[in-house]
């Protein structure tokens, strides 16, 4: 994680090394799971664009529909923290559409539509 957070493609790059090179050293069963944990370590440090980056990582591993509901739900997360409504958006109506129980992105749509229309 600190390598990622000093510099994501130093960071990335390491990742991708170790991945391709020392499965035998490194436990990578549960990878979807520490990306998100990086991805919400970057997210705390207000590195929304790395965060990103690294929940798109997520997204496209083999993954369980709650797990990239969630991680869709993070993606919006960021772009709303960034003031990106209509990113947020969208990436909040995937979480719903991954995973049509997601209360927390559904009750998000709400909040954001309720705020752009009380913007118009």
């Amino acid at each position: 994680r600190d390598k990622v957070l000093d510099n994501l493609e130093q960071g990335l790059a390491f990742y991708r090394k170790i991945k391709a090179t020392q499965q035998n050293k490194y436990d990578f069963n549960f990878e979807v799971s520490d990306l998100i944990s990086t991805g919400k370590y970057l997210q705390r440090r207000s590195k929304f664009e790395d965060a990103i980056i690294i929940y798109q990582i997520a997204s496209l591993l083999k993954i369980k529909t709650g797990d990239l509901s969630y991680v869709y739900e993070l993606i919006g997360e960021c772009y709303q923290k960034k003031g990106a409504t209509e990113q947020a958006l969208l990436y909040y109506e995937k979480a719903l559409n991954v995973n049509v129980g997601n209360k927390n992105a559904e009750g998000m749509i709400d909040k954001l539509m309720g705020q752009i229309n009380n913007d118009l």
